[in-house]
């Protein structure tokens, strides 16, 4: 049989005009782009919440939306030609079932594509806000334009059905439904134990809990365009189309002696279309045909890797044990883990043998995990239904290469899965390893025992430690006598609790050529007790068995003698030697973040080095009440800046204001601001001549940092499970610093592998004026009431001055006279400092709430401008076209007629 394009064509175009020829079209397509504005810029307040230039908010309820508007926009294909009875002319033109159905078809997918073009205005304020990335945003209309056809067809086969508009619309949102959340289907047999057998055949051929419309619309809003997920929603498509055309031909099947058995002969073709086509879905699930479409090429090898596995020196087996159903925000994690292992054990050529073991609590395979690797089920909430609970997953994966053994216990959402996995290769793949000496002062990086509390405790190591164990040969190193000279990298934390005789060998040791991580902190946060200014403390650790033997605590070294020798200062501020730093930049508007907590972003010029190896392509690092530092005159040493504070109000905060009072109220943080920005982190390159060497050039490579709470364990938590805009990147600044002091540079370029945290910068901008505006008012206030006070001081001298200046009275009785004045003017004084303050903080309150009323008056902007905007031009072209029709129809009216009417 013979297509012809030309029928098709005639079809599509009738069926087009009947839609953009009629207003209602317009108001539908209007009603649309107001709604997906409000899921995007509205619902929730997400989108300002998460503060980025994306369309996550819009993805996560685009299906549910779909499944109203779609069954709205088919209900009419078939049902208004049965009801007005104009099919019967439709089906008797020359023209074959195909032509028609895929007329109809085109005309409703033309008339979607439209809506979605009207749409694209929301696009437009994104990218007034802020810089969004086109290749995600192009994957996005890619899932839109897919999930919107296979909809379609589905809801044309609802309305093919009946006659009545109503109950054609009610039959496309069930029909949709069951696709939509097919996921759920292989759960049948949890409600029928006697069906426990269809559950089986569902779930084998794809019907399982990660399965639906849903789950593969999700997987392509995330940038990934996979082989599976186009024929996934093409297949549905395709099958719906076919069953429109044999539903359209059923009226031949009892019309001759030739057709009685059509019916059946059709049931069994379409039975059979549809098992080959969960066939080819089945398979093709096992394949991970994709295109990464977003800009920082996440889901895709790097040459790095590449280049790694096919070099390898000896063969690697890799066991992963993954869980067979994962909560929501482990499907991406688990189908990029699963992707990437086929992909590495494909490329290796047999180098890398991969055995994915479905895993499930309490199971053998997860018995084997446990005794053989120590890769434990982590707890994950799980949401069903509108319930949550806590499932055990498993996401560990364990490398063995000979005798060496590396094991990822679980990878969670936030961490990069290529990273791990090529570095896990690589390490086990090696005979040895660079060696990191992690010298031994008061932070206790290799945990210990405290006696806090008058009991014995132990202390774990931190999280670090693990993690540079993962790459390196850890060992813990003493500065009680000589650094020894094995090791390739000195990590030396919270150096500032050194004894001098330490502190001496440490400068000796950098001095010598050791290559040395510092990593000083003017107000620990995990003890602020150790701050470098305060005395040691005693060395048994409150241990009450050791109070009467123990020693006094020897006193602290002097570390500015270790800086000022390789060109380093502290940045100090007036009331504070060793000021803490403090920035008014806070990309993530719903963390209530005061400004000691610095956020280095790169959205900030120049903030994070874009030209250095550590530092370019990071994106955000937290310091929390870190310090800052400057190069002094040194002329051998050279200084490259890797972190500065941004955003344009920065400073140093007095210590004492910020830490905790044992009695009254907390104290209000004293600020001094500075003109230039502060360096929160560099590195010092050089070589010069050193005596005790006779004159050898000696070269000097340290990386210092001024923080320590930066690579605390709660940063560990959240590069394993944290929220998609808090993935910080404090962890692989610290591991960049130290491959590059080691010379291991190759998994540098994928630590940084990371979508890009695109902020709504156009806010980020009102916020800094806001800030600078509010900072003025308070300069402005704490300046007013100081001058009130020195007047009321004025005031109270004068007549101080002018009783002692009187003739008329003796000397004893000014006394009292000026002790009476003096008794009354200080409770006055008192009484006037007190209203001065309270009115300086009134303006300050006053200034903080005009703040967030202009940020809300801002966002009330941005949401009226997306949603009323971008539907201006589809409801003017429903009203052109209304008045238009309107003078059609008294076109062949006569004028009496119009007159007699009216």
């Amino acid at each position: 049989m013979r297509f012809r394009v030309h029928v098709m064509m005639a079809v599509l175009k009738q069926n087009i005009g009947l839609f953009f020829n009629n207003p209602s079209g317009y108001v539908f397509i209007t009603i649309f782009i107001m709604a997906t504005a409000v899921l995007q810029f509205s619902w929730g307040d997400r989108f300002f919440l998460e503060n980025l230039a994306e369309l996550s908010p819009l993805n996560m309820n685009y299906p549910y939306l779909m499944l109203f508007f779609i069954p709205v926009l088919t209900m009419n294909i078939w049902s208004q030609e049965k009801q007005q009875g104009t099919d019967e002319f439709l089906l008797t033109l020359p023209a074959t079932d195909l032509e028609i159905t895929a007329g109809k078809f085109l005309a409703a997918l033309f008339t979607y594509l439209a809506t979605l073009l009207f749409s694209l205005g929301l696009v437009l304020v994104i990218s007034f806000l802020g810089s969004p990335d086109p290749g995600l945003i192009f994957a996005n209309y890619i899932a839109y334009i897919l999930l919107g056809s296979a909809m379609l067809a589905i809801g044309m086969v609802a309305s093919i059905l009946t006659r009545n508009a109503t109950i054609a619309f009610i039959l496309g949102v069930l029909f949709n439904s069951m696709f939509m959340f097919s996921g759920f289907i292989g759960n049948i047999g949890e409600l029928a134990g006697s069906l426990g057998w269809l559950a089986t055949i569902l779930q084998s051929i794809g019907f399982n809990e990660q399965s639906g419309m849903i789950k593969q619309f999700n997987d392509m809003a995330s940038g990934v365009i996979s082989l599976s997920n186009l024929v996934y929603f093409l297949s549905i498509t395709a099958v719906m189309v076919y069953l429109n055309i044999i539903i359209l031909g059923k009226r031949h099947w009892n019309t001759g002696k030739d057709n009685a058995n059509l019916k059946y002969h059709f049931i069994v073709r379409v039975t059979c279309l549809i098992v080959a086509i969960l066939s080819v879905n089945v398979i093709l699930n096992r394949f991970y045909i994709r295109q990464d479409l977003s800009s920082e090429k996440m889901h895709t090898f790097s040459t790095t890797t590449k280049d790694l596995i096919k070099n390898l020196k000896r063969p690697v087996i890799i066991q992963a044990y993954i869980s067979k159903e994962v909560p929501a925000q482990l499907f991406e994690t688990k189908k990029t883990i699963i992707s990437m292992l086929n992909e590495i054990a494909a490329i290796s050529k047999g180098k890398i043998h991969v055995n994915i073991h479905e895993t499930e609590a309490k199971s053998q395979e997860a018995e084997d995990a446990g005794d053989k690797f120590n890769i434990r089920p982590v707890p994950f909430q799980d949401i069903k239904d509108g319930q949550a609970s806590l499932k055990e997953v498993f996401l560990g994966i364990a490398f063995v290469s000979g005798p060496n053994q590396e094991v990822t216990p679980f990878i969670g959402p936030s961490l990069p899965v290529e990273y791990e996995l090529a570095r896990s290769i690589r390490v086990v793949s090696e005979s040895s390893r660079s060696k990191i000496g992690i010298l031994k002062t008061d932070a206790k990086l290799k945990g210990g025992f405290s006696f806090a509390g008058g009991r014995p405790q132990q202390i774990p190591d931190w999280q670090v430690v693990t993690e540079l164990r993962k790459q390196y040969e850890v060992v813990e190193v003493f500065a009680d006598s000589k650094i020894p000279d094995d090791i390739d990298v000195l990590l030396a934390v919270l150096p500032s609790s050194l004894t001098q005789p330490e502190m001496t060998n440490l400068k000796n040791y950098i001095m010598s050529g050791g290559k040395t991580m510092l990593m000083c902190d003017p107000f620990p946060g995990f003890n602020p007790r150790l701050s470098p200014h305060l005395p040691k403390p005693s060395p048994g650790g409150g241990n009450p068995f050791m109070q009467q033997r123990q020693q006094p605590p020897k006193p602290k070294g002097n570390l500015d003698d270790v800086l000022k020798g390789i060109g380093l200062e502290f940045t100090k501020g007036k009331a504070n030697t060793k000021g803490i730093s403090f920035c008014y930049f806070n990309p993530h508007p719903r963390l209530n973040l005061q400004p000691e907590l610095t956020i280095i972003s790169s959205a900030n010029e120049d903030s994070i080095n874009k030209d250095s190896d550590i530092t370019s392509g990071l994106q955000e690092i937290v310091m929390i009440f870190g310090g800052s530092l400057k190069k002094t005159d040194s002329s051998w040493a050279k200084f490259t800046p890797l972190l500065k504070t941004g955003g344009g109000i920065n400073g140093i905060t007095d210590w004492n204001s910020l830490s905790p009072r044992q009695f009254g109220p907390p104290s209000k943080p004293k600020r001094e601001l500075k003109d230039e920005r502060l360096i929160m982190a560099g590195r010092i390159q050089g070589s010069y001549k050193s005596t005790e060497k006779g004159s050898k050039e000696v070269a000097i490579d340290v990386i210092t940092v001024m923080d320590v709470d930066f690579i605390g364990d709660q940063f560990f938590s959240l590069r394993s499970s944290g929220p998609k805009d808090l993935n910080f990147d404090n962890i692989s600044f610290f591991l960049n610093c130290i491959d590059t002091l080691a010379k291991e540079k190759s998994f540098i370029t994928l630590r940084k592998k990371r979508s890009r945290h695109r902020t709504l910068s156009w806010f980020d901008k009102i916020r800094e004026q806001q800030r600078k505006t509010q900072n003025d008012l308070e300069a402005k206030a704490e300046k007013d009431a100081e001058a009130e006070l020195k007047e009321a001081q004025k005031n109270f001298d004068a007549k101080v001055k002018e009783i002692a200046d009187r003739k008329d009275l003796k000397k004893e009785d000014k006394e009292i006279l000026v002790q009476t004045v003096q008794e009354n003017e200080s409770r006055r004084l008192v009484l006037q400092k007190v209203e001065i303050e309270r009115k300086k903080e009134r303006e300050i309150e006053n200034g903080k709430r005009k703040t967030s009323r202009d940020i809300a008056k801002q966002k009330r902007k941005v949401v009226t401008m997306a949603i009323t905007l971008p539907p201006i031009l589809p409801l003017l072209l429903g009203i052109i076209i209304f008045i238009l029709r309107k003078k059609k129809e008294y076109v062949n009216i006569s004028k009496g007629r119009i007159k007699e009417n009216s």
